[in-house]
């Protein structure tokens, strides 16, 4: 949840449960809607660009709706592909910089859709659309732009995300 937000609704259920019930079920509708339900996967290449890039907004984009992980930033261990395996089984989204056509990326995000999860694949350059691997020219690659920066990217996923799995999960109760 966002700071403050559990505070905010437990005051409201005591303030409102005696008197007005329908406000206290309301403020615990409200906090569950803002929950970070899930983990993100975040595949950039390693570097100076990348990091300030992950830092400064990918990082804070995600946040708001899902943890955030990148695979450099998980404690060490002795296998990296272990590393990898284990975030990307347990995520619920997967979003990757394909800008710079970076092997490990590529691999990551193939490995991804075989674990039967639908990444957001962006790029910052806008050339990049027109040099795509051939598995990649059928995805749904987007432009990172001034235009469409990429929080508009990530927000349109993951808000996305969570409609889908709403509808999946008010379907299932049918």
């Amino acid at each position: 949840f966002e700071p403050g937000a559990l505070d905010r609704c437990l005051a409201t259920i005591s303030q409102a449960i005696g008197s007005n019930p329908e406000i206290a079920a309301r403020a615990v509708v409200d906090l569950i809607r803002t929950a970070k339900v899930g983990r993100c996967l975040v595949l950039t290449p390693y570097d100076d660009e990348h990091d300030n890039l992950y830092t400064s907004t990918i990082e804070p984009a995600v946040a708001r709706h899902m943890i955030p992980i990148r695979l450099d930033r998980l404690p060490k261990s002795e296998a990296i592909y272990t590393s990898f395996a284990d975030a990307i089984q347990t995520a619920s989204a997967v979003i990757a910089d394909i800008t710079a056509l970076n092997e490990n990326v590529m691999y990551e995000v193939g490995y991804s859709h075989g674990r039967g999860l639908i990444p957001l694949i962006y790029t910052r350059d806008a050339d990049r659309l027109t040099q795509l691997p051939v598995y990649f020219r059928t995805l749904n690659v987007r432009l990172a732009s001034a235009t469409t920066p990429v929080t508009i990217l990530i927000e349109d996923y993951l808000r996305s995300l969570k409609t889908s799995r709403r509808l999946h999960h008010s379907e299932a109760q049918r």
